[in-house]
């Protein structure tokens, strides 16, 4: 009863810091665009395409492309989440992420 939770120590602390700065998790417009992404909060995500925050791609992500470079700002990742929805998330789900961007 009296044991402190691991987050209490402060190498835990470090790491668990370590960890979501490495995956850019830590930051405020990323935290933003994945609640976002969840939500289908497509107003959201279209204020985020202004977002200069730095954003880079975990090493051992399947998502590099070889014919493209990895993005690099929380912009680019809510542009390119904003044209998935747009095109190939079903007709429904498309047109109101169309009509929801519109307005």
């Amino acid at each position: 009863m009296g044991n402190n939770c691991c987050f209490d120590r402060e190498y835990t602390r470090y790491k668990a810091k370590s960890v979501l700065e490495q995956y850019g998790l830590g930051s405020t417009d990323y935290h933003t665009f994945v609640v976002a992404s969840q939500n289908r909060d497509y107003e959201q995500l279209v204020e985020l395409l202004s977002s200069l925050e730095p954003y880079r791609m975990p090493e051992d992500s399947d998502a590099h492309h070889a014919w493209a470079d990895n993005p690099r700002t929380i912009g680019v990742i809510a542009g390119t989440r904003l044209a998935i929805a747009a095109y190939s998330e079903g007709e429904d789900v498309a047109q109101e992420a169309k009509d929801r961007v519109r307005r």
